[in-house]
């Protein structure tokens, strides 16, 4: 049967022909899937096992909702068709038998009934109607010869599922053609089997997500299936016979005004109240009585009102009654979600809190502050009735439905400090009962009550960064907890750009305790030259919660550290050239000196230096050559690529000349990766003509990290003349100021240069602000660290800003 002429509509809705006389209307029904087989869906949800047939399965609930359909239809006086009646494999018929018994049917519209599943977290209609997107020209093998009908008629489906407001809509209707669905996002040739072929309009109606759990629980409950047949049914009497369904109905459900759902699944919306199980709601004048199932849905529905004004009584042992006044209307569906308030006869008490410790006892500065109540309690007065001395700032934290409430500092507590921890009697629960007395404690912290940075690779300002993959090191006065450090430390280019890091290569914690590590090798090479920041949050843990109490920022430059043009004297490919001299030692327990393939620089080996010593201080560790072949002239430049092990240990030369012979003391090892170190022999040392390398000399430092060393030198070479590291001279008198800035930021410039733009962007990369003048008005940006970028004739620059308020 077609859709009747506008016409012929207006006609019947004069006369207001009832829903109740659909006769000549032809519906096949298709309960998907069936048998609880392979093909069908079992949602394990409490309290079911895997394989239940008593639990949810997508074939009963369609069948469900199908059979309840037909009974409506049948009702009316339509004529109806459904290919299976029971759940059974036998009855789950080949998709090319449904579409047969369809098109043999002569149907006005066969509704394939569904639910869908996504990702656990979606809930939404998914119309896929027998047919292509309206756009869509593509030719399929399958013709679609009712393609618009089945879009017109799915659309009134799709409208009439979207007004349920007992669930919780992640997004709203998709109406698409199967064909086009089925191409575009499953990758298949000719739509989806149990339309293929139709000759009859047709659609799969997926009406909701079983997978979203909240409804799955409700797909447990007759009436709410019931509920999406009776939109089916509402759609079919207003397309077919542009008429009403004379009665309404009630549908709603019933959950905890304010306790939360603490299941474990994902919730959205109302969702993530309780429902409540075992609650009788009566409709009154009629005295007709609904009581909510017990599973976890507190669905309950009144059928076939008649319109008109009604009274609803809610009531459960445990709560609160709730009346609310409803008027139905007919051919619509009136919602009434329930809140009930529960019975709270005593008054709010602390069960348990934290810190509860002997006032001899220390407590970490980084503590929560939290209470346990016997009731949940209204956060606001909660939030008002706690106090703390000596003052400290922070935000509070509701859990577990308002039952546990937690005070987070802003900041580390002052170590060493008495702590009086205050709620007044004034906080009160949602029935209006207040403490019956103020509740009142005491701790002491910590003489610790900061995460510190002791040593890092690179430092501030730091221009000996390797751009080749380099490795970032970061050392801590206690072990880490390693949850925040994958996103809390991250690496920015001079625009704001993340510099992403090679998941593997993420190292915790390798530094002897009780220190604290985390090491990284960026996945992608630096620009020589270039500017970049390393971040590290705020709120970064260690073991015992202590946390560091700044975000840092460290502006370093990429550099080429494989120093190649000058003379090379020494390539470490031969083995044996080295050894440790034991009878120079001081303080050692142990030192060695190999080769090395797997830290290298150049060709094949590096020399691999180790060592240990016993005390804190004082050690000192010598290697040296063989055959000291290595003749340095006065004045030359002696280069060294180093890989350094962040000890801050210093390295010597050992140095001789006719004169004797000489410790010359090289670099800092503050560092942890490669570097290229330069120094020019003849300032610290008699004026010799020539110099031979006898070898190095390691002296133990008064740094966290001396004790234990393991560096690597790669190729010495000989030169006459410093190696320059500024890549423009033109680029070297720019300036901002002031930095740190409130206001107003200048950009200060050389004579002969010519700004043609400043940039201001944030960490992340977003631009926030140009401008050609040679200043930037600051007063709206928020205090933090950011990047200006500095455009000249010349080049670029681009520095870190720290703008603070």
């Amino acid at each position: 049967m077609k859709k009747l002429t506008l016409a012929l509509m207006a006609f019947i809705a004069v006369f207001h022909i009832s829903a109740q006389n659909l006769s000549g209307v032809r519906i096949y029904i298709n309960p998907g899937h069936g048998g609880f087989d392979s093909d069908d869906r079992n949602i394990v949800i409490a309290p079911y096992k895997s394989g239940d047939h008593a639990g949810f399965w997508e074939s009963q609930s369609n069948l469900d909702k199908g059979t309840q359909l037909k009974a409506m239809l049948d009702g009316a006086g339509a004529t109806t068709f459904i290919s299976r009646t029971a759940n059974t494999t036998a009855d789950d018929l080949p998709l090319s038998q449904i579409v047969a018994a369809a098109n043999a049917s002569n149907a006005d519209f066969m509704l394939s009934i569904h639910s869908n599943a996504g990702n656990g977290t979606a809930n939404s209609v998914l119309m896929l109607y027998a047919g292509k997107d309206a756009n869509d020209t593509y030719t399929y093998p399958t013709p679609t010869p009712v393609s618009d009908e089945s879009r017109d008629i799915s659309t009134v489906i799709g409208q009439n599922l979207y007004t349920n407001q007992i669930t919780n809509w992640s997004s709203g209707i998709s109406i698409r053609g199967d064909k086009t669905f089925g191409r575009t996002a499953m990758g298949w040739s000719d739509g989806y089997g149990v339309l293929r072929g139709l000759t009859v309009p047709g659609v799969i109606s997926e009406g909701a997500m079983h997978d979203y759990i909240p409804e799955t629980y409700r797909f447990m409950n007759m009436e709410y299936k019931y509920l999406e047949a009776w939109h089916f049914f509402k759609s079919f009497c207003s397309y077919f016979k542009s008429a009403q369904i004379p009665t309404g109905v009630i549908a709603g459900a019933v959950r905890d005004k304010f306790l939360q759902n603490e299941a474990t699944y994902y919730k959205r919306g109302t969702d993530v109240y309780l429902p409540i199980n075992g609650a009788t709601v009566t409709l009154l004048p009629d005295n007709i009585t609904y009581t909510t199932d017990n599973l976890y849905n507190g669905v309950y529905l009144f059928k076939n009102v008649q319109p008109g004004d009604y009274t609803i009584i809610t009531q459960h042992a445990d709560y609160h009654n709730d009346t609310t006044y409803v008027t139905v209307t007919a051919n619509n569906v009136t919602y009434n979600n329930i809140g009930l308030n529960k019975i709270r006869n005593t008054p709010p008490e602390v069960i348990d809190y934290s810190p509860k410790v002997a006032l001899t006892d220390s407590v970490l500065t980084g503590n929560t502050i939290w209470f346990k109540f016997n009731w949940d309690i209204d956060p606001e007065s909660a939030k008002q009735a706690f106090s703390i001395s000596p003052a400290v700032s922070g935000k509070f934290v509701l859990k577990e439905s308002n039952y546990v409430m937690e005070f987070v500092p802003d900041a580390p507590l002052e170590k060493s400090t008495l702590y009086t921890v205050t709620l007044a009697k004034s906080l009160r629960h949602f029935d209006g009962l207040s403490m019956e007395n103020d509740f009142t404690f005491q701790f002491k912290t910590a003489s610790r009550n900061e995460l510190k940075m002791i040593a890092a690779y690179p430092m501030t300002n730091e221009d000996h960064v390797d751009y080749l993959a380099p490795t970032f090191t970061f050392v801590f006065d206690k072990q880490l907890q390693t949850a925040e450090l994958i996103n809390g430390i991250q690496v920015y280019d001079n625009t704001g750009k993340i510099v992403t890091k090679g998941p593997r290569t993420l190292h915790h914690n390798s530094v002897q305790a009780p220190y604290g590590s985390t090491a990284f090798t960026l996945s992608q090479n630096l620009v020589p030259g270039e500017k970049y920041m390393v971040k590290l949050a705020k709120g970064i843990k260690d073991i015992d919660g202590v946390y560091l109490a700044d975000t840092l920022y460290i502006p370093f430059t990429a550099s080429n550290e494989r120093i190649t043009d000058k003379k090379i004297v020494e390539t470490f490919e031969t083995t044996g050239k080295m050894l440790v001299d034991n009878t120079q030692n001081q303080s050692v327990t142990s030192a060695s000196v190999s080769s090395s393939s797997s830290t290298k620089l150049f060709d094949s080996y590096s020399y691999n230096f180790k060592y240990n010593f016993s005390e804190k201080s004082g050690g000192e560790v010598v290697y040296k050559f063989n055959d000291p072949i290595i003749q340095i002239p006065k004045d030359s430049i002696i280069g060294m690529h180093i890989y350094g092990d962040l000890s801050g240990n210093e390295l010597y030369l050992i140095l001789s000349s006719s004169s004797g012979t000489y410790n010359v003391k090289f670099d800092s090892i503050h560092y942890g990766g490669w570097k290229f170190s330069e120094k020019t022999i003849g300032t610290d040392v008699p004026e010799d003509q020539y110099f031979n390398l006898l070898g190095f000399k390691v002296v133990q430092t008064s740094a966290p990290l001396s004790n234990t060393g393991n560096f690597f030198v790669d190729n010495i070479l000989v030169y006459d003349k410093i190696i320059s590291k500024i890549s423009s001279p033109k680029l070297v008198n720019v300036k901002i100021y002031p930095n740190p800035a409130t206001n107003t930021i200048y950009i200060r410039t050389a004579d002969n240069q010519t700004l043609e733009y400043v940039e201001l962007y944030s960490l992340s990369g977003q631009k926030i602000r140009k401008t050609s003048d040679n200043f930037m008005n600051i007063t709206d940006i928020s205090a933090g660290t950011y990047i200006v970028k500095i455009k000249l004739t010349e080049g670029i620059v681009s520095a870190p800003l720290i703008v603070k308020k």
